[in-house]
C-alpha cells in the first residue's frame, strides 16, 4: 500500500500535526487517532476498480449498448433500467441482494437499540449507514434486475433477517425489511432506483421512504446518497464514489442529523478529500401543524422527491442553510434558522466514508478495525427466491450463452404476463 494511502491526518481542522512515525511495516502515521484509508482509494476521491478483466468486459458491453441507443445517447433522455442488457455486464446476483451489501454492521444497530439517550441512538444509526457506503462497490458488475414477485431471504450471523421483494416491474420498486434479533431494530421501506448515463459516468439514486424503528417507538427516517461510477469509457481507471447530502430525522425526539458528503473547504488530510463526511446533529423545534418538510436549501440539492417525507418540520431556503450544506460557513457551530424554526447543533460528525467516522472527539467507526458481517441465503427459501434463478446460476457457472437464453426467456415471460394482467380501475 502506498504512503499516500497511509499518511492520513484525521484532525478536524488544518492545525499543525505531530511528528510523523513510521511503523515496522513502513506505514506512516501521525498519531494514535489515525486510521488507514481504503486500500483501493483513488487519489481523486472514491474507490478505484482494480479488476481489469471485469472493466474490459463492462466497457465492451457499454460500447454495444451505446451503438444500440443511437441518438438517445446524445440527448441523455433514457433510463438504463429500461434497456435489455447483455449478460456479460452482470454479476450473478440480483439487485435485491446488492441492496443489502452496505447493511452489515449489525452491532451498530444493537448499540443504537441499547442507547439510553435518543441523541446517542441517532449517532449510531448515522454511523451504521455511513460505514456501509464503501460496500456499495464491493463488485463492479451490474446486478440482475429482479422480476416482479422475486424475493430474497437471508440472515447475518447475529440472527438479523433480510426479507426482500420486488413489488413493481415498471417502475422497478423493491420493498425490504431488515429485522434485528428480538425485533430490537427494524429497518424497512422501498427503493425505486434510477440509473442515468452522462458522457463518461453513470449515476444512480433511489427514491423511497426508509425508516428505522425501535421497540420504544422511536422512528428514524433515512435518506440515501447518489452513487457515481466514473471513467467508464476513458483510458483512466474506473472509480466510484457517493455524493450529495443525507438526512436522518427522529421526529419523536426532535432530532435531525444533516450530513454533507464531499470535500470540506479549508480542510486537509481526509477531510480535504472528495470522500470526506461532515455534518451536525441538531435539536429541532417541532410544529405539529406542519405536515411536510420543504427541502429547497440550495440548487445543488436534487429533487425534493429524493428525500423522505418528514412530518411536521418546516424548512425554507435561507443563507445560513446554504452556507451549511455547501460547507462555506465560517462558524460551523451556528444555529440554523429555517422558516422561523430553530435548529441547534448539539454534536458534530466528521470523517471519511473510506476510513473512519467521529462524533465530536469520539471514534465510532474505523474501516480497518470493524469487520463487516456477511449475508447468507436461507437454506429453505420460497420458489420465488432469486437464488433459484436460472440466469444467475448459469452465469455463476461461467456459461454466458445459457445465462443469456434464460434471461431472455424470463424477460419475455414477464412482458407477456404484464399484457395479460388486468389494469386496475
Amino acid at each position: 500500500m502506498s504512503l499516500f494511502k497511509k499518511a492520513l491526518i484525521l484532525g478536524s481542522s488544518s492545525t499543525a500535526q505531530e511528528e510523523a512515525v513510521v511503523d515496522e511495516e513502513g506505514n506512516l502515521f501521525y498519531d494514535a487517532q489515525e486510521a488507514s484509508l481504503h486500500p483501493d482509494a483513488s487519489p481523486d476521491g472514491g474507490i478505484l476498480c482494480t479488476d481489469t478483466e471485469v472493466m474490459d468486459r463492462q466497457r465492451s458491453a457499454v460500447i454495444d449498448i451505446m451503438k444500440s441507443l443511437g441518438r438517445k445517447l446524445l440527448s441523455g433522455k433514457f433510463d438504463l433500467l429500461n434497456i435489455s442488457l447483455p449478460v456479460k455486464i452482470f454479476e450473478p446476483r440480483s439487485y435485491l441482494q446488492k441492496l443489502c451489501d452496505p447493511l452489515v454492521f449489525p452491532y451498530m444497530m444493537e448499540k443504537a437499540a441499547a442507547a439510553k439517550e435518543p441523541e446517542e441512538r441517532l449517532k449510531w444509526v448515522v454511523t451504521f449507514f455511513i460505514a456501509g457506503y464503501h460496500r456499495a462497490f464491493l463488485t463492479w458488475s451490474k446486478p440482475f434486475n429482479p422480476i416482479l414477485g422475486e424475493t430474497w431471504h437471508a440472515h447475518l450471523s447475529d440472527g438479523t433477517q433480510a426479507f426482500m421483494e420486488q413489488i413493481s416491474h415498471h417502475p422497478p420498486i423493491s420493498a425490504f425489511q431488515i429485522v434485528g434479533p428480538g425485533r430490537r431494530y427494524y429497518f424497512h421501506g422501498h427503493s425505486k432506483p434510477t440509473v442515468t448515463h452522462k458522457t463518461n459516468a453513470i449515476t444512480s439514486y433511489a427514491v423511497g421512504e426508509r425508516q428505522v424503528e425501535f421497540l420504544d417507538g422511536t422512528c428514524i427516517e433515512v435518506s440515501f446518497p447518489e452513487y457515481n461510477i466514473r471513467n467508464i469509457m476513458s483510458s483512466s481507471t474506473t472509480r466510484a464514489d457517493v455524493s450529495g447530502k443525507v438526512e436522518f430525522v427522529d421526529r419523536q425526539n426532535g432530532l435531525m442529523a444533516n450530513i454533507q458528503l464531499g470535500k470540506i473547504d479549508g480542510e486537509t488530510g481526509l477531510l480535504g478529500r472528495p470522500d470526506a463526511v461532515y455534518g451536525h446533529l441538531y435539536r429541532i423545534s417541532i410544529h405539529p401543524v406542519h405536515s411536510r418538510v420543504s427541502l429547497q436549501a440550495s440548487d445543488s440539492w436534487r429533487s425534493q422527491s429524493l428525500r423522505p417525507r418528514i412530518s411536521h418540520i418546516k424548512m425554507k431556503p435561507s443563507s445560513s442553510m446554504n452556507a451549511f450544506v455547501l460547507g462555506s460557513s465560517n462558524d460551523r457551530t451556528e444555529s440554523m434558522h429555517t422558516g422561523g424554526d430553530m435548529h441547534i447543533p448539539i454534536a458534530t460528525c466528521s470523517g471519511n466514508w473510506l476510513a473512519y467516522l467521529d462524533w465530536d472527539d469520539e471514534r465510532y467507526w474505523t474501516l480497518s478495525e470493524d469487520t463487516p458481517d456477511e449475508w447468507q441465503t436461507e437454506e429453505h427459501v420460497l420458489p420465488s427466491d432469486c437464488s433459484l434463478r436460472d440466469d444467475l446460476n448459469f452465469l455463476a457457472q461461467g456459461d454466458f450463452a445459457l445465462s443469456q437464453e434464460a434471461k431472455d426467456r424470463m424477460e419475455n415471460d414477464q412482458r407477456r404476463d404484464a399484457k395479460n394482467r388486468p389494469v386496475p380501475t
